[in-house]
């Protein structure tokens, strides 16, 4: 899908980015982010954190009332199936006089307006409980996305200033670059793309 696609090529180029400050490949003025950054990532991760805990009790409430409605409707359906019944008997045994079966008909009209109400409780009730658990899981993805943001943050914040002038490097430098390098190619590589598919 296309927003597939968009995070996929955002982090391929935020690894490009970041392995291009890294080698000096191209010298570019890049924002930095240091320590307030991260500390911003930590505050709102925390942040998504209550707020996926509260859609999380909000949805198990929403389920909880969407499972009282269906048994509330069932026994409104059952209702007005036997108040239907003993109206057709009562019915029966005043030989087609509805008057004598008046209580019974009153008994039934009520059972079916009680039945529609229900039903109607019930559809409202699940589609609550629907976006409950949408909410939840949108805000599953954005704390996913934001625990993301901090790795990269964490990775680009450590190694921002690694954009040195061109100088002579040390063998233990390079080797540190190489292996940071690395490990944002395979951080890159392996984010999992497919939380899309849902």
């Amino acid at each position: 899908t296309y927003h597939r696609l968009m995070r996929r090529f955002q982090a391929q180029v935020i690894g490009l980015l970041a392995v291009e400050q890294l080698t000096g490949a191209v010298v570019a003025q890049q924002a930095q982010l240091g320590g307030q950054a991260s500390g911003r990532l930590g505050q709102s991760l925390a942040q998504v954190t209550v707020m996926l805990q509260t859609a999380r009790a909000e949805q198990a409430k929403a389920a909880a009332q969407a499972g009282a409605a269906q048994a509330a409707s069932d026994a409104a359906v059952k209702a007005e199936a036997a108040a239907h019944e003993a109206y057709t008997k009562a019915l029966a045994a005043a030989g087609g006089d509805e008057a004598k079966a008046q209580a019974e008909k009153d008994a039934w009209t009520k059972a079916a307006k009680d039945n529609t109400d229900k039903l109607d409780a019930l559809g409202k009730a699940k589609t609550a409980a629907a976006l409950a658990k949408t909410e939840v899981d949108s805000l599953e993805v954005l704390r996913k996305e934001t625990d993301r943001a901090a790795v990269l943050a964490s990775v680009a914040g450590g190694f921002g200033g690694a954009q040195a002038p061109a100088r002579a490097a040390s063998d233990a430098t390079v080797n540190k670059v190489a292996d940071t390098v690395q490990a944002i190619v395979t951080t890159v590589v392996q984010l999992d793309q497919t939380i899309d598919n849902c």
